[in-house]
This record gives C-alpha cells, sequence and structure tokens, in this order.
C-alpha cells in the first residue's frame, strides 16, 4: 500500500521545499529529494466526493501499477486525517508541445512512443482524457514519454473529473461517442483522438481537430483542411475522418506518421497565417 504522509510535517521546513508555478487546480512543491507534491484544491476535492469516489480511492488504485511511462504516486498526503493530494517522482523533461515545428522524422519518433504508452494503458483498464493539454506529456533527455496527472486519469472505471479542452466539449465528445454522460466515463478512444491531436498540432502549428467541431460536417471540414495542408495520402485522411465518425472503429496514426515524413517535407502554408502545410518530395 502507499504510504501516508503529513502535510503540515512536510511543509515545516520551509528550506527543504520551493513552491513551483502552479495551475488552477493545484498547487505543486519541489521537496528538493527528487520528488514533487501536489495539492489538489478544494474545488476538485468536493468534485471527487460528489462522485463517489475519494482521492484516496483514485490513489489506492495506483498501488501495483508498473509502468515506467507514467508519472505514479509515491505517497498519499494528508491533512487531519483527510488525503488532499500526492507525491511523485520529479521527471525532468521537456513538455510535448516544445516540439511543435520539430523535423517530420523525429515527430515521428516521439508520438510514436506515445500511441505505445496509450496502448500499454489500455490493458491497465487507464483511460487519460486530460493528456492533449499541454504540459500533461513531457519528454525526458535519453527520449521517454513520461504521463503526467495522474489524478486525471480514468482507472478501473473510477471517473476522470478532467479532460483537455483541445479536444471538444464534452457535448461534442458525447455526440462523436467518446463520453457516456449515463456513466460519466471517457472511452479509450478518447486517447486516440487525444494523441493524433496532439501529432497534427505539433506538426501544422494549430490547434486542428478542435476546428471540426465548429461545423455539422466534420468530414466536409477535414477536407478543407487537408488540402490546406497539402495531405493527399487517402488512408492517413481516412483514419482521421473516421475519428469523428461515432460508428467507426478509431484506430491511431501509427506507421503513418513515418510515412508522412518518408513522402513530404514541411513549409509555411500560404493560405493561412502559422499554418504549416507539406509538400510531396
Amino acid at each position: 500500500m502507499l504510504k501516508v504522509i503529513n502535510l503540515e510535517r512536510i511543509l515545516s521546513d520551509q528550506k527543504s521545499y520551493s513552491k513551483l508555478p502552479g495551475c488552477r487546480n493545484s498547487t505543486i512543491y519541489d521537496l528538493h529529494n527528487g520528488e514533487l507534491l501536489k495539492i489538489l484544491s478544494n474545488n476538485v476535492l468536493r468534485a471527487f466526493n460528489s462522485t463517489g469516489y475519494t482521492l484516496e480511492d483514485r490513489l489506492i488504485e495506483s498501488y501495483g501499477l508498473k509502468a515506467n511511462h507514467l508519472s505514479l504516486p509515491t505517497a498519499m498526503a494528508e491533512r487531519n486525517g483527510i488525503v488532499i493530494g500526492y507525491t511523485m517522482l520529479s521527471r525532468k523533461g521537456v513538455g510535448l508541445n516544445k516540439y511543435a515545428g520539430a523535423p517530420l522524422e523525429k515527430l515521428a519518433d516521439i508520438h510514436t512512443k506515445l500511441e505505445k504508452g496509450i496502448l500499454k494503458n489500455h490493458k491497465n483498464s487507464i483511460v487519460t482524457p486530460d493528456l492533449a493539454t499541454p504540459g500533461n506529456v513531457i519528454v525526458t533527455r535519453d527520449g521517454k514519454v513520461i504521463f503526467l496527472d495522474y489524478d486525471g486519469f480514468q482507472i478501473n472505471g473510477i471517473p476522470s473529473l478532467q479532460h483537455s479542452l483541445t479536444i471538444g466539449s464534452l457535448k461534442d465528445l458525447e455526440i462523436f461517442g467518446y463520453y457516456d454522460s449515463d456513466t460519466s466515463r471517457f472511452t479509450e478512444d478518447t486517447d486516440i483522438l487525444s494523441a493524433t491531436t496532439l501529432y497534427l498540432t505539433n506538426v501544422f502549428g494549430i490547434d486542428f481537430l478542435s476546428l471540426v467541431y465548429d461545423y455539422k460536417n466534420p468530414e466536409a471540414c477535414l477536407n478543407i483542411l487537408f488540402e490546406l495542408i497539402n495531405l493527399d495520402d487517402q488512408e492517413i485522411k481516412d483514419k482521421i475522418i473516421r475519428l469523428f465518425d461515432p460508428e467507426a472503429k478509431k484506430e491511431p496514426l501509427g506507421k503513418n506518421m513515418y510515412k508522412i515524413a518518408d513522402n513530404y517535407l514541411i513549409t509555411e502554408s500560404t493560405d493561412m497565417p502559422g499554418l504549416k502545410a507539406l509538400i510531396r518530395k
């Protein structure tokens, strides 16, 4: 089982930690011992409790998981007998979003590792609906892809309270079959959508798939985007189109990312500022 540590005792010595730039829903401390401490906001803790699963329940689910591509909890942090946070190893690396504009071969390497990590997660009944939020995936110096934000995972059916707005609203995700409001669960296909979104954003420089939700006909919108980026490979286009067909089988891009790297060069689009486009070799 995970050990339980007292928050006040950890933070009593101000020389033993430093506060890191946080986010809206949590406070993160560098404990200067190779670990980080994440404390969730009261709003998030209340949201956990409203689902019938506490943060403690979520953290207990991590026990026994063996996955070196996940940043897993090392201990539960409590205050007044209530678990409000957790510690994890400090993973040194660069956010996946920092690779925007990298060579196509490099992006294929990194995003292939991301997709393999997702498939490992699914074998452990893990879905990561907040994956496409910038900063939730890092690449270490030795090229490993690490998934962060453990408290946002959906594990063994315990619902996730978070999802990436870059892949659409809950209403959007439900329409296209990525979310079930009756069970409050995301599907494994959500991760495929997230992975594809991250790849396309890093290659083409815009939040590619979120544009689709503004149209009543996703396929028509995608075909316009394919023309703008000069993507003329029908197999790849069909895979992306199927992401927005509720009845279609979703598949990771997989080797198609290397196919893009082998057959295309990347350049600035002449049709839309900030957009990158492909040129056949």
